[in-house]
């Protein structure tokens, strides 16, 4: 499977690039999402930088497999995961089997599978202030 993340850093200071905020970006190819969990994005912020938003998530490999992987996020140091979900289930597709594989699928504009394999995605903003750790 391939995960992807891209999270918008904004720092203290008054310039430009706090107005739009620095970016950085992650995703990981070749990723085994069975056996033991493994930490695939492990980020702190600096200390010039304010806040962390972690902004768009995506998932792509084999059908139906990556529809019902765990994905679980540790905000700020926390001992267990404030936010876990499948893929298909954080866009209230709970049967990922039952629609056509060929058909493209969204809840809106914040989450949704553009794909015929895989391809889901959510652009649900996750703020956080000190370090966010995502384990599969």
């Amino acid at each position: 499977s391939i995960l992807g993340w891209l999270s918008v850093v904004l720092a203290k200071s008054e310039s430009a690039q706090a107005l739009f905020g620095k970016t950085i970006g992650n995703g990981l190819a070749g990723i085994s999402i069975c056996g033991k969990p493994q930490v695939v994005l492990n980020h702190t912020l600096g200390p010039q930088d304010f806040h962390g938003v972690l902004h768009h998530f995506w998932v792509t490999g084999e059908q139906y497999v990556v529809d019902r992987m765990w994905v679980d996020y540790f905000v700020d140091g926390e001992a267990s995961p404030s936010i876990s979900f499948q893929p298909s289930m954080m866009c209230g597709l709970a049967f990922p089997t039952r629609i056509n594989r060929t058909k493209e699928y969204a809840a809106g504009e914040l989450c949704g599978k553009s794909a015929t394999v895989g391809g889901w995605w959510n652009t649900f903003p996750i703020p956080y202030y000190q370090s966010v750790v995502v384990i599969l």
